[in-house]
């Protein structure tokens, strides 16, 4: 268990303290404004590096439900920090219905600037052609220019840009829905980091200190759905995923996706089935940043299948099942089943439900995936998928009132594969002992151990809060520490509607302390299989991030925001060597039509 500084409690503490008096004076002022109970709390969520991710969120504080699907794993990678507080998600083509169909708005214009030479640009557009059919496009950019301050106080350059582009389309017939969306991603990183001279006293040489990584991925997503409405009219879906993914190093893959859902209502119960299967083709260049690398290239195929029966009444539901998934090509063969059980109990409707889940799953650790979550992964990197043998899982949840919830849950997971990433030290005749700044995947059998628990509360539409916490515990078979991994994590959202006009917004998010380490490989191969040596372990610092925001809508048109992002001033290493930004302010305008 990592030791918290008594600096870190001292500044928990105010932190907590400060927002609960927020809480307290803002409820008290607003209570009279507004006596309407909304709906719809809108939380910002915690910091993700992604242009879509600095943005707000929609909660509906209806029947308080839990994921069924598996926890899985979360590095929570930040490369850099930049919260708008504003709406830049990448929408889903589901997201573009208006329950005010009289609203006559198109979309909206936003741009920004901020420290570090940080520009940011945001255009919607949602064309409604009639109430069956609709249409649109969302662009994005965020960029930074500025310099960070590493461990040993050098200043180097850390520029990032994200940028996405999407095309969406909806078509509602007389009983199924069309949906159709083609997208453009393209981010930049930089390998900037290095874990410094008081940590590695030792000459060292990077071999991609400065070098920018860049990632594009292009694609397009369809499906048909129809809604089980009798016996004789059953649900169904249907959906097709491609995307191609490529980077500077010429790292590439491609990923072809067919999923088919089927729901028939029979005698007691309803028959579900539900499965597909991927193509994965990922290929590596024989040029790394004009070193000369191996040339490999992977074919994969997995087949899913998952039939499961469902039933319940008023206060109960189960569903009962099994998933299996068969994945062959010329990387392995294998076939695995795991549960599928789902059961809920409702002593008291509204208030109170307790549930258990039994399932698994393969992850297969796609470059598109990984790259998304570790952008300074060693370029060219073999990539290994990762056995969820069995997700054992258990909680409640509930309401306290009509405007407030809360989920407490248990998870237990038997992983196979579990990566974790570290740096790498490597011997050469000419460079001696040097470290690469990018990381490498281990892996590891073990188990994890998940708590969670969430509250939500609105109160007469003015003042909404969500929070969340989790606890992760691991028993690794081949490490002691589960390297770049945070013990514990909580998140507090917050929005307080002071007028008709303007708002604010106050973000907390906390992070664990994550141990990090050094290994040397096998000068012979750079490949994840290959049996590594520890030479350097350390401790990074909890992250304290503390952000506030506010929006001023001038007239229907024309609004005015600002966001201030770690006022704390922390320097953050959430990978090792790393330090992302400190204080950074982001000025903007919208332009609504």
């Amino acid at each position: 268990m990592k030791t918290i500084s008594k600096w870190t409690q001292k500044s928990v503490s105010f932190i907590i303290a400060c927002s609960l008096c927020i809480l307290c004076f803002a409820q008290s002022a607003v209570a009279q404004k507004d006596s309407t109970l909304n709906k719809e709390v809108e939380v910002s969520k915690a910091y993700r590096p992604k242009v879509g991710s600095a943005s707000k969120i929609k909660f509906s504080p209806k029947k308080f439900k839990p994921s069924q699907k598996p926890t899985g794993i979360n590095y929570n990678i930040n490369s850099q920090r930049i919260n708008t507080g504003n709406n830049i998600d990448k929408l889903k083509a589901a997201e573009m219905e208006q329950t005010n169909t009289d609203d006559s708005g198109l979309g909206y214009l936003k741009a920004g600037v901020g420290n570090y030479w940080t520009p940011y640009g945001e255009f919607y557009f949602n064309k409604r052609k009639s109430k069956t059919t609709a249409f649109g496009m969302h662009y994005g950019h965020i960029s930074s220019h500025g310099d960070i301050k590493l461990e040993n106080d050098q200043k180097v350059d850390a520029p990032y840009s994200n940028n996405f582009f999407k095309l969406f389309g909806k078509h509602i017939g007389r009983k199924t829905t069309f949906s159709a969306d083609a997208f453009y991603n393209r981010d930049r990183v930089t390998f900037y980091g290095f874990p410094g001279e008081e940590r590695i006293p030792e000459p060292s040489l990077n071999t991609w200190q400065g070098e920018k990584q860049v990632y594009d991925k292009v694609g397009l997503s369809l499906s048909l759905t129809n809604e089980m409405n009798s016996r004789l009219d059953p649900g169904f879906t249907l959906a097709f995923d491609y995307y191609h993914f490529g980077t500077e190093t010429d790292h590439k893959e491609d990923f072809i996706s067919f999923g088919y859902s089927y729901d028939k209502e029979l005698d007691g119960f309803n028959l579900v089935l539900d499965g597909g299967f991927d193509f994965i083709n990922a290929s590596k260049s024989i040029n790394v940043f004009g070193v000369p690398e191996f040339d490999d290239e992977l074919k994969n195929f997995l087949f899913r299948f998952n039939p499961a029966i469902s039933l319940g009444e008023e206060t109960w539901n189960l569903k009962a099942g099994i998933m299996t998934t068969s994945i062959f090509g010329d990387d392995e063969s294998e076939f695995n089943v795991y549960p599928n059980l789902y059961t809920e109990w409702t002593p008291v409707e509204g208030v109170l439900t307790l549930f258990a889940t039994a399932d698994g799953q393969l992850n297969t650790n796609t470059l598109a995936s990984t790259y998304e979550q570790v952008p300074y992964l060693t370029p060219n990197t073999k990539l290994e998928n990762t056995n969820n043998k069995v997700n054992l899982g258990g909680g409640f949840y509930g309401n306290f009132s009509p405007s407030t919830g809360f989920r407490i849950e248990a998870k237990y997971s038997d992983i196979e594969n579990l990566p974790l990433f570290v740096l790498q030290s490597k011997t050469s005749a000419t460079n001696g002992n040097y470290i690469q700044n990018t990381f490498l995947p281990l892996y590891t059998d073990g188990n994890q151990l998940t708590i969670s628990g969430e509250l939500y509360l609105v109160s007469t539409g003015n003042v909404n809060f969500h929070m969340k916490g989790n606890y992760y515990n691991y028993d690794l078979d081949n490490y002691d520490n589960a390297w770049q991994l945070p013990d514990f994590d909580f998140t507090f959202t917050s929005t307080i509607r002071y007028s008709d006009q303007l708002t604010f917004n106050a973000d907390l998010l906390l992070e664990g302390g994550r141990d990090a380490a050094i290994y040397s490989f096998p000068e012979s191969t750079t490949e994840s299989t290959a049996l590594p040596v520890m030479e350097n372990s350390f401790s990074l610092d909890p992250v304290i991030d503390l952000s506030i925001g506010a929006n001023y809508k001038y007239n229907k048109s024309w609004s005015f925001w600002g966001r201030m992002n770690n006022i704390l001033f922390q320097r953050p290493e959430r990978w090792l060597g790393y330090q992302e930004q400190s204080f950074n302010l982001l000025l903007g305008a919208s332009y609504s039509f």
